[in-house]
């Protein structure tokens, strides 16, 4: 498929942006969350798309678009991207997972063109056309890209001693953690400690928490995190080497992450005492009674 659409990609200026600097997307809200989901304009086609940072390409469900093709994608109506290359998929059972016609995949290499930044809670999807500077109360996580483009994480697990570790981000995994052994042994937890997933109707899927998980300068206490084994053992086959597990939007969505320098580093903002602040003042309730009948006409009320 690639080959395909490379020997179609004479004369084409790969990720070429236009319009304006910066365009802003109110994200979709779908039932399971947290999904990454927002709309886009898909070759002037209004479509919903969900963000898959494991992927390296854009991706159209199959329904739409059989064969791999070269697309036009705008975000906002206020910044475009056109020659992008997309592959075909069949999206229907994702769709259905979601309750969504979601109709495209955006990759990481899309992300990495337009600096994005991701605000799950705020409902925000920021595209744009130059690189940001770094953002307030964020710490920088540096990322890798592994073969076929998935998204990579250079992270340690435990406090004191902490061990480094890899994990591919997937924000299509539900899960906040995944670990094989390997990263559970790093965890400090034993597989024996694990518990097993009632609502796994194969009784294969186990459950435990991660006592710290390093995001750059912050420390994440007591992840919940799942066991899966060979998943993710098939998984290291695709990458060509060993990963301790896989990191999905739930761990995101807690977090505005933005990309910056190209897509080697994703910066993660702690907003939690700002919307604790903001909360807070909306909560509070104004007078509404009109002033005394002898006040000064003009005098601050």
């Amino acid at each position: 498929s690639v080959a395909e659409l490379a020997r179609r990609g004479q004369g084409r200026t790969p990720f070429a942006l236009s319009g304006e600097q910066v365009a802003v997307v109110e994200m979709a809200s779908v039932n399971p969350a947290p999904f990454l989901v927002l709309p886009i304009e898909l070759d002037g086609e209004q479509v919903l798309a969900m963000v898959s940072t494991s992927r390296s390409e854009v991706v159209i469900d199959k329904a739409s678009r059989a064969e791999p093709s070269w697309v036009s994608v705008r975000f906002g109506g206020r910044l475009t991207v056109t020659d992008v290359p997309a592959f075909s998929q069949d999206l229907s059972g994702l769709s259905k997972e979601l309750n969504a016609p979601i109709r495209a995949l955006i990759g990481s290499n899309l992300l990495r063109k337009v600096s994005a930044t991701i605000d799950y809670r705020g409902h925000q999807f920021v595209a744009r056309a130059y690189a940001p500077p770094p953002p307030p109360h964020a710490t920088r996580v540096g990322l890798f890209y592994a073969k076929g483009g998935g998204m990579m994480m250079s992270t340690a697990l435990g406090q004191n001693e902490a061990a480094p570790a890899s994990f591919l981000v997937d924000s299509a995994m539900r899960f906040p953690l995944s670990l094989d052994e390997g990263g559970w042994t790093k965890a400090g937890v034993a597989l024996s400690d694990l518990s097993i997933v009632e609502e796994d109707p194969e009784k294969k899927l186990k459950e435990g928490v991660v006592p710290v998980f390093r995001l750059g300068a912050f420390d994440v206490r007591r992840v919940p995190g799942v066991f899966v084994g060979a998943p993710i053992s098939e998984i290291e086959k695709g990458l060509l080497f060993d990963i301790d597990g896989i990191v999905g939007t739930p761990m995101l969505a807690h977090y505005r992450i933005t990309l910056a320098e190209g897509g080697r580093t994703l910066w993660f903002e702690d907003d939690t005492s700002l919307r604790a602040l903001i909360d807070q003042i909306d909560s509070i309730e104004l007078p509404t009674e009109a002033p005394p009948a002898n006040a000064r006409e003009g005098a601050p009320k």
